[in-house]
């Protein structure tokens, strides 16, 4: 869900009853789909532990060429349908940013790394919940932060199987 603050099989929704059944069986949230190029502009992985733990590996384009990603990853917890979890400092801390999929020089790192936290900081301590709702043809990511809608934050996804062949790009 932090993939949201930053930025189904395609062209299916997912059962309303658990719109993670796809993750359950291994398949990846692709965010901003272009389902023509087969491109996400983030790409999530899920992982269920007990007690409704999940822990969530977003790989994030950060720029398209040369392709700078970012990777972070966060522990979740569902409230009713929405998986939600407090935005930390040590989330972004923590991030892994590469260039043309190989680690990011310093310099690189250096830039990017104070623009983000720049930008999540204010954001620090406030719950962020991203409740999946069918939209046409795809999910919709609609967010709340703290329960307040941030409808500028909502975006498009698809489930899609490692195998389909996505990758990150516009």
């Amino acid at each position: 869900m932090i993939e949201a603050l930053l930025l189904l099989a395609a062209g299916a929704a997912a059962p309303a009853d658990d719109p993670y059944a796809p993750a359950r069986a291994g398949q990846l949230q692709c965010v901003r789909p272009n389902v023509e190029k087969k491109t996400c502009a983030a790409m999530t992985r899920y992982s269920f532990g007990a007690g409704g733990k999940v822990t969530s590996v977003s790989t994030q384009m950060i720029a398209p060429q040369p392709l700078i990603t970012m990777e972070i990853t966060d522990d979740e917890s569902f409230e009713g349908k929405a998986l939600c979890s407090v935005v930390k400092a040590e989330t972004f801390d923590n991030a892994v940013f590469k260039l043309d999929g190989n680690p990011a020089p310093a310099d690189v790192e250096g830039a990017i790394r104070p623009q983000l936290n720049g930008f999540v900081a204010p954001l620090f301590g406030k719950k962020a919940c991203s409740l999946l709702v069918p939209e046409g043809d795809h999910l919709l990511s609609q967010v709340t932060m703290d329960g307040a809608p941030m409808e500028q934050l909502n975006q498009p996804l698809i489930w899609v199987k490692p195998e389909d062949g996505y990758t990150l790009g516009m």
